[in-house]
């Protein structure tokens, strides 16, 4: 309830209290009525207290700077993403650190996002087909088509001084002919590199743009309740519905006509037997 944790070293005849909170002023020692603090000789804050103290620093030989975690965030000081963990680190030393840009993490990134994009387009591709034996089940969907060719657009809309083929993402191979052009994408790992390297903030900005772009077009689609998506599927329920309305209704028709028949063939076959029972009781002339 307290937050605080206490220990006790045999080796050093010291307690350790340690706050589950960070800082220099989460712990305080309050004596109460039990003397506890007076018997173990800890109620004298300047002889037997020894309090943990803020991280202090120096960015750039600047001002003196107070931190309460030992791990500390660089963003407030200006540098965006920075982690610094100083637990190990010695009073008074100084300790340079040169901060890079991530291009491996964000290398993969890119791929894991064109292999997202190329499982999509294989779907695409396999569903939609149309050949001489088969047809795809999304075969003809105007939506599908269009929310697909919205993405491909997308994808195209660089920024003013960057796009996503300079960038190395492109369908197709580099020299390929149009008929080997696919719906597939493909990473020029050497061309990304190169823009990455030339511009950094470029690159962002392009991607940012990019991804921006397709949840623009995407996101009506796919909204819940009236996105075009959900509309869709209502209709063609609604369609699959009224098929089943037509089909049980005309199977209502046949069991109807199949009865009239039934009772037809059971109507005639007794005219069939008055009839031969007539002929049977004919006299017979010679």
């Amino acid at each position: 309830a307290a937050g605080v944790t206490v220990s006790y070293d045999v080796s050093t005849n010291k307690f350790n209290a340690t706050s589950k909170d960070e800082g220099s002023n989460f712990i305080k020692f309050t004596a109460g009525t039990s003397n506890f603090l007076s018997a173990a000789n800890l109620d004298n804050t300047t002889t037997s207290q020894t309090l943990g103290a803020d991280a202090r620093f120096k960015i750039n030989g600047g001002a003196t700077l107070t931190a309460a975690s030992n791990n500390i965030d660089l963003s407030v000081y200006g540098f965006s993403g920075v982690t610094v963990d100083v637990t190990n680190a010695i009073d008074g030393d100084t300790y340079n650190f040169t901060v890079g840009q991530d291009s491996a993490s964000l290398k993969e990134k890119v791929k894991d996002f064109v292999k997202a994009y190329n499982d999509l387009a294989k779907f695409y591709d396999k569903e939609t087909a149309v050949t001489e034996t088969s047809r795809g089940k999304l075969a003809g969907n105007f939506l599908v088509r269009s929310l697909f060719q919205d993405v491909r657009t997308a994808l195209q809309e660089g920024t003013a001084n960057l796009t996503l083929g300079q960038a190395g993402i492109s369908t197709g191979a580099i020299g390929s002919s149009v008929s080997a052009i696919t719906n597939e994408l493909t990473f020029d790992e050497a061309a990304f590199d190169a823009a990455l390297a030339n511009d950094p903030t470029e690159v962002e900005s392009l991607f940012d743009t990019a991804f921006t772009n397709i949840f623009n077009k995407l996101d009506p689609a796919t909204e819940a309740v009236t996105g075009l998506i959900a509309t869709s599927i209502t209709s063609v329920q609604d369609q699959i519905s009224q098929l089943d309305d037509r089909i049980q209704r005309a199977l209502d028709r046949i069991e109807t006509q199949r009865q009239i028949s039934e009772k037809r063939f059971i109507a005639m076959e007794d005219v069939i037997r008055r009839f031969q029972s007539q002929t049977v009781n004919l006299p017979t002339f010679r």
